[in-house]
């Protein structure tokens, strides 16, 4: 999906060049050449380079270009919460209680990395996107990944595949993700995750 409205970019791209393209002409000597506007084509892509930059990977996430641009949320930092999982124990043969985990969230603009740790395994996303639908105002993080188990109990539950799918909620001041997951080894289950703090 679209993680900015494009347009409205288009518009705030514009609108830098212009900007630039005024301060150039106010500090020459005011006549329209070619060699003024290459000068002005050079310094706007400079500076429309350089504000790519920091936008992308850091200003994106402030709340002034909030939904009029950016159509994302900022989820980055550290989430605490729990899997329930109906997979069976093939050595104990029971299902495992909740087991508590960690779900660390790094995000830029155009790529968000996600990593769940337990007592026993980390998951990684090897692919991560949003699903964002602004009729009824609703926002999930779908991400596939590869679960690695410590090594030590790898005899029981091997590196696997799956896709999880959290929906992202905000209900006074606290912030949830909560959701679902499924892997290749035929396994399902439901995660729910509170916000924590950033870094």
């Amino acid at each position: 999906m679209n993680v900015i409205k494009w347009k409205n970019a288009l518009y705030l791209i514009l609108g830098i060049a212009t900007i630039v393209s005024l301060i150039n002409w106010a500090l020459s000597d005011k006549l329209f050449t070619l060699q003024f506007v290459i000068d002005c084509i050079g310094k706007s892509a400079s500076v429309i380079t350089i504000s790519t930059w920091l936008f992308c990977y850091t200003l994106w996430k402030l709340p002034i270009f909030k939904n009029w641009l950016v159509l994302i949320p900022d989820l980055q930092g550290l989430w605490e919460g729990e899997i329930k999982s109906d997979w069976i124990d093939p050595i104990e043969n029971i299902q495992k209680s909740p087991i508590a985990c960690n779900l660390l969230i790094h995000q830029s603009l155009f790529k968000t990395c996600c990593r769940i740790e337990t007592k026993e395994s980390v998951s990684m996303s090897a692919m991560a996107n949003f699903s964002i639908n602004s009729d009824s105002r609703t926002c999930k993080i779908i991400f596939t990944y590869q679960n690695d188990p410590k090594q030590t109990i790898q005899n029981r539950s091997p590196i696997h595949f799956g896709t999880t799918v959290l929906d992202y909620a905000v209900k006074e001041n606290e912030r949830t993700l909560s959701g679902y997951y499924w892997t290749n080894r035929k396994t399902t289950g439901e995660l729910n995750f509170k916000f924590v703090e950033k870094y």
